[in-house]
């Protein structure tokens, strides 16, 4: 991270393996830049994947959501990102 300068605040994931020259000062110092940990964002998918995507086989339910009722008259959609916005969510409301 020494080499990398004032670029190292540009980045915000880092994927490693669980090589003996990873030690852990070397997770410390990343944790200290402000890295997110790939666990972090596993965790997020898979509350994606079963709790908000819709899958074909379920109807268009998630594994741990039934499909709502549907909302009559109008309505509005909202979107949430997640995963700073490489996945989105969408709701519908009354």
């Amino acid at each position: 991270m020494i080499e990398l300068g004032d670029r190292a605040e540009e980045f915000r994931f880092l994927i490693r393996d669980r090589d003996t020259k990873f030690t852990t000062m070397f997770d410390e110092a990343c944790t200290a830049a402000g890295f997110r940990h790939l666990r972090r964002l596993l965790a997020t998918y898979e509350a994606h994947f079963n709790e908000h995507r819709p899958h074909r086989s379920l109807r268009q339910a998630a594994p741990l959501r039934a499909l709502p009722d549907p909302v009559e008259g109008d309505s509005k959609v909202i979107r949430r990102d997640r995963l700073d916005g490489l996945i989105h969510e969408y709701v519908q409301v009354a």
